[in-house]
């Protein structure tokens, strides 16, 4: 049943790049949107779930609360900013280096050992990114290129998101996500007010009800559905069945946008989820082995 849940939740995640190349607002207002959809939703259910109790554990854990807010508002920024440059499936290939991005990050940050092997995993996702960049050098307006950028620094952002997350203690998975939700929307409020304002009355029909669908499905309910699952499924079976959400990704935006995906792609494709997934099965046999 668990991974039933899981399968359907990562399915379901492979869908948000659809959804938000078709919403007709800027990337910040989506993700000031969803943020503040998604928030209601788990306030509601969290009040429910605990009758109004919440484990405000901020001791030690407000800095990291707040670095790991911020870093969730860039990462998603970046990434839907990528989606409106570039190809979903370049964008989304992007996405997925963050795991080479913590292992990088983490003997800095957390302190940990790098050993030899990961070294490797560094170089065929570098590799695999040089083959991704190379599919797009013939593009006269670079847009594919900029939009790599800004898919790769999403990547960025979502592995200091990861990290930062590590150190938060004695807080709930769920209510994280609600701390991280209203700082998003308390680091936007000032930035949308004066840009654009709040404009919920002259958003487009077909864009409201898909930024509905985005709150509400995808980042309140289905996150929730996401954390249960997680917490009952071994590490091996998470980290396989995550990869359903660059395939559906990558299908969804083939079929409905038309997005070709030459050979220099796929290979480059293969060589950054084949090295993270590869990492991911590594480290999970590390930490049993140990």
């Amino acid at each position: 049943m668990e991974k039933l849940k899981y399968i359907i939740t990562m399915t379901m995640f492979g869908t948000i790049g659809l959804l938000v190349k078709n919403i007709e607002l800027t990337p910040s207002e989506i993700v000031f949107y969803r943020s503040f959809i998604a928030m209601i939703v788990i306030f509601g259910t969290v009040l429910v779930m605990k009758r109004g109790k919440f484990n405000i554990e901020l001791k030690g854990n407000w800095l990291p609360l707040l670095v790991s807010g911020l870093m969730l508002c860039l990462n998603w920024a970046f990434v839907f900013t990528a989606y409106m440059y570039t190809s979903i499936s370049n964008a989304i290939l992007c996405y997925y280096m963050a795991p080479i991005f913590v292992m990088i990050l983490s003997p800095v940050i957390l302190k940990e050992r790098f050993l030899k092997i990961k070294y490797l995993f560094v170089f065929l996702s570098i590799l695999g990114m040089g083959f991704l960049i190379g599919a797009n050098l013939n593009n006269l307006d670079n847009r594919n290129l900029i939009g790599i950028g800004f898919g790769i620094l999403s990547a960025v952002f979502y592995a200091t998101l990861i990290i930062s997350s590590k150190l938060i203690k004695n807080i709930n998975s769920i209510e994280v996500a609600l701390y991280q939700f209203f700082i998003i929307i308390i680091v936007l409020l000032p930035y949308i007010y004066k840009n654009n304002g709040i404009r919920v009355f002259n958003i487009p029909f077909k864009s409201l009800i898909l930024l509905l669908i985005l709150g509400v499905v995808h980042s309140g309910i289905g996150y929730m559905a996401y954390i249960s699952s997680v917490r009952k499924l071994k590490s091996d079976v998470i980290a396989i069945y995550s990869y359903i959400d660059p395939i559906v990704t990558i299908v969804l935006s083939t079929i409905f946008f038309h997005e070709k995906i030459g050979l220099l792609q796929v290979v480059g494709g293969i060589l950054i989820l084949g090295s993270t997934f590869l990492s991911e099965m590594w480290e999970i046999k590390h930490k049993g082995a140990n």
